[in-house]
């Protein structure tokens, strides 16, 4: 609260010093390829403040300078912005502007970085910059691409209620300085993903909300890097008590493995039987569709099972019976015969061990189809009864 109150006093300041002389506004201006040098006389950057206020800039606009007083842009629009490379800014200000492209690279901010209610529909470079003092990102908009590699961080960073880009590049930032954390769980969500970068963070420092992000790495990346990274960053969910961005993660990283070693099918397994271990609900689904397959089959079967798979006289004798008997009621005969054979298929299916004696081996297809369905309900019976005794 102390920040903010501070950051609303400056730039009541800052509008106090444009009023009595020691600031300067600019406004209402339409500029093309718009260059600091040849449309600003360079009496104009001796100002403490300038304000650029509903001006609006075509093609490209560079500020080549590198010695910037206060500096804040209200209610403009631009098309591509350039900063000085190396240029050193006092207080950099951004309020309900838009910004088709930003860069601004190994450049210094002494003081605040503010960049409020306003959007940058491309891409926002802020590469190799240092930050002084506190950075605002508050209720503004980001398109392909918001960049902070190798930047350098000494004061706070506020994020609340951006809209994330398509890709947030955090590679190599230097965090070492930063006061609290950087909070990346406080953002409107998008119909997609954003996709980002962690690698050469200090994952210590981070806060990260997992439902709206999917990491990405740098090419030619080692699978070792890559797992060190989601390890740092499984380990920091967990400690934040973050359990559902722990999950999505978890299961982004055991799919990265499953891949790396080219077990495709495994991963379909481990997916689709219980989703990584994280829904065990789908056992009992899975089992019981597993069982009431293998019944429609052992229908279909079911006489050549009785007399040359799997024999158990009682059920010999029941369906010979139901066969004289329902000959021409052939509705119940089936409906009755389905009953059976769905008894027959849990002897089979969930049964804990096949007699031997009625297990005939010399139909060799058959034996195989009757081994794999019930090697197949073992594990099935093994799975759902750890499910049970976990509860």
């Amino acid at each position: 609260m102390q920040k903010i109150i501070f950051h609303i006093g400056f730039t009541l300041l800052l509008s106090f010093l444009v009023a009595y002389g020691n600031g300067q506004i600019i406004k209402n201006r339409i500029f093309s390829n718009f260059d600091s040098e040849d449309n600003i006389n360079d009496s104009l950057w001796s100002y403490k403040g300038i304000i650029f206020y509903k001006c609006n800039f075509g093609g490209t606009a560079s500020f080549n300078f590198f010695d910037f007083p206060n500096l804040e842009f209200d209610t403009c629009s631009f098309n591509d912005l350039e900063m000085e490379t190396g240029a050193i800014f006092q207080n950099l200000t951004h309020r309900n502007s838009i910004i088709e492209s930003f860069s601004l690279t190994e450049d210094t901010i002494k003081n605040e970085f503010a960049f409020l209610s306003s959007s940058v529909t491309k891409r926002a470079n802020l590469d190799a910059t240092i930050f002084e003092n506190d950075i605002y990102f508050n209720d503004s908009k980001f398109g392909d691409l918001l960049s902070f590699q190798s930047c350098k961080l000494n004061g706070y960073i506020y994020l609340r209620g951006i809209y994330l880009p398509d890709t947030l590049n955090l590679q190599d930032i230097d965090l070492t300085n930063l006061k609290g954390e950087f909070d990346l769980t406080n953002f409107k969500t998008k119909s997609k993903p954003c996709f980002i970068n962690l690698y050469g963070v200090d994952i210590g420092k981070l806060r990260i909300r997992f439902s709206g992000f999917k990491l990405y790495f740098p090419e030619n990346l080692m699978f070792e890097e890559k797992a060190y990274v989601y390890q740092q960053v499984l380990n920091k969910l967990k400690s934040d008590g973050l359990f559902e961005s722990h999950k999505l993660l978890d299961i982004e990283f055991k799919k990265l493995k499953y891949e790396n070693n080219n077990q495709y099918f495994i991963n379909w397994i481990d997916k689709n039987w219980w989703n990584y271990g994280y829904n065990k609900f789908l056992i009992a689904i899975n089992s019981l569709f597993f069982f009431f397959l293998y019944f429609v089959i052992n229908f279909i079967l079911y006489d050549k099972l009785l007399s040359e798979g799997y024999i158990i006289d009682k059920f010999q004798k029941m369906n010979k019976e139901l066969l004289s008997k329902y000959k021409k009621q052939k509705f119940k005969f089936f409906f009755l015969k389905g009953a059976y054979c769905l008894i027959y298929t849990s002897f089979l299916f969930w049964g804990l061990k096949l007699d031997i004696e009625k297990l005939n081996i010399k139909n060799i297809p058959l034996f195989i189809y009757i081994m794999v369905q019930y090697i197949c309900g073992i594990i099935c019976l093994a799975y759902v009864a750890n499910l049970i005794l976990s509860k």
